[in-house]
């Protein structure tokens, strides 16, 4: 999506459009893929053999992606089909003849025998990823039940020993095996304690946790659980920075034993306002409702939407309330003049303003249509809340694919606000800056009235993104 002719912060945009259409995971078959990529890119080796490896460690490898195709490339991302399993590459153009290198790192499973993994490689929006296939043999892992030694034990038992544990979060039994944060505010972290109880006839011994994603991460107790006895897992939730539903999973492994207990996390990052639904999608209609209510139960008023006069639902916005129901309309909206987002404003303290993503067909066209960046701005907006002259508030920003500190510039391209950064930190596979907002005022010495919307752009590698910034001017 592009603004005043730069590119827009793409990542979270693209990934509600996907969950949107239905799309949220998109993974061609092996034969597909293979078969759509093998004329332009060659894997080298055509399959990785990790060989021998020891049960319960950590061992990496590298393999080659060769560009045989006549125009450059730039692989974004590499997805795995299990989480034992993770492929990292970098962000660099590859030219005709040249190759990108894929480190893989294998988490390798406590139960001995042959596996294939297959990683997947993407590089070019719409195009079926490039399979990497990946063979091992696990071997020194304990035995399995029945009086299998290491030695004679079945390379792949007919009957794999599975845990019996129930998981207990404050004092009760979850037979559904899910840890429920319920509403988190954005950026925040928490963690909950819960209770792993071995149901079996014999000790089990957890060794590791392994999660797809950094957002929820695990500790549990490493010694011996004995029958009827608990280990405590530490879950950690990582919020998202914008409001939204966040499912993830988290696996725990014991020695010897095959399968791992699995957690579902849950989480619905908000606001003290939320909205139900989150976004405007006008794929579905032109027409909606939208539920403003308030998680803290503090009444409040909605001011303005978009600017305008809010229309409510008949019995709704006459006074403080703790919910609200408004109506929005874009029947008679041009494609290219339905905004990004619908602005709310409020007179709630914590909240006064809430913002809404519009999805249409026009951002979707525009977002197939833009080269895919060398680096990516984690977020295509911000929110500041409520601001007066002098007032000072910072945001962090992820610039995935980035290394040199030195690199990164912001400026703002109108009068709104005096950007600064203040810090640059390298993170995994990233650079986090955090940005200083200052209120640009007059000679006279006021700002803006109302809602503000504004922009700032960053500056790496000689491209250019840039990300909408909201908030309410205070006198």
């Amino acid at each position: 999506m592009r603004l005043n002719g730069r590119t827009l912060g793409m990542g979270r945009l693209l990934a509600l459009t996907a969950v949107v259409l239905g799309l949220s995971v998109l993974v061609a078959s092996p034969a597909q893929a293979q078969k759509s990529s093998k004329s332009t890119i060659v894997v080298e080796p055509e399959m990785l053999d990790m060989g021998n490896v020891e049960a319960g460690t950590t061992v990496t490898a590298e393999v080659k992606l060769r560009n045989k195709g006549r125009s450059p490339i730039t692989f974004t991302r590499v997805n795995t089909s299990c989480s034992c399993i993770t492929g990292a590459v970098d962000g660099k153009e590859v030219r005709r003849g040249d190759s990108a290198t894929v480190v893989v790192t294998l988490e390798v499973p406590e139960v001995n025998g042959p596996s294939v993994k297959t990683l997947y490689a993407f590089y070019e929006q719409g195009k079926p990823p490039v399979n990497i296939p990946v063979k091992f043999d696990v071997i020194g892992a304990e035995p399995l039940p029945d009086g299998n030694a290491p030695g004679d034990q079945p390379r792949v038992p007919n009957q794999p020993r599975a845990l019996d544990v129930t998981m207990e979060i404050d004092g009760n039994a979850d037979p559904s095996a899910e840890v429920a944060f319920g509403y988190l505010l954005p950026d925040s972290t928490t963690e909950r304690r819960v209770l792993l109880r071995n149901n079996g006839d014999e000790p089990v011994e957890f060794t590791r946790v392994s999660t797809g994603c950094s957002c929820a991460t695990g500790e549990v107790e490493k010694r011996p659980i004995e029958p009827g006895d608990a280990a405590e897992l530490i879950v950690t939730f990582k919020a998202n920075a914008n409001p939204g539903v966040q499912n993830r999973n988290i696996s725990v492994w014991a020695k010897g034993v095959p399968r791992p207990f699995d957690v579902k996390v849950t989480a619905e990052v908000t606001h003290q306002l939320r909205a139900d639904p989150f976004f405007i999608n006008m794929l579905k209609d032109q027409k909606g409702k939208v539920l403003i209510e308030s998680v803290d139960e503090r009444p409040f008023k909605v001011l303005s939407v978009d600017g305008k006069k809010p229309v409510f639902e008949k019995g709704h916005g006459k006074s403080s309330a703790t919910s609200h129901i408004i109506i929005w309309n874009m029947e008679n909206v041009k494609e290219d003049d339905v905004p990004p987002f619908l602005i709310i404003e409020t007179d709630h303290p914590e909240v006064p303003i809430l913002d809404l993503r519009v999805i249409h067909m026009g951002i979707i066209k525009n977002a197939q249509g833009e080269e895919t960046p060398s680096w990516i701005l984690g977020t295509d907006r911000v929110l500041l809340g409520a601001m007066s002259p002098g007032d000072a508030v910072t945001r962090t920003f992820k610039l995935v694919k980035l290394s040199n500190i030195d690199d990164v510039k912001v400026e703002s391209p109108d009068d709104a606000f005096e950007v600064k950064i203040v810090e640059v930190k390298p993170v995994a596979r990233a650079l986090e800056a955090t940005v200083e907002f200052r209120p640009k005022t007059k000679a006279n010495g006021t700002w803006r009235s109302g809602v503000v919307m504004s922009e700032i752009v960053f500056h790496a590698r000689g491209e250019e993104q840039s990300c909408l910034v909201f908030a309410k001017a205070l006198d």
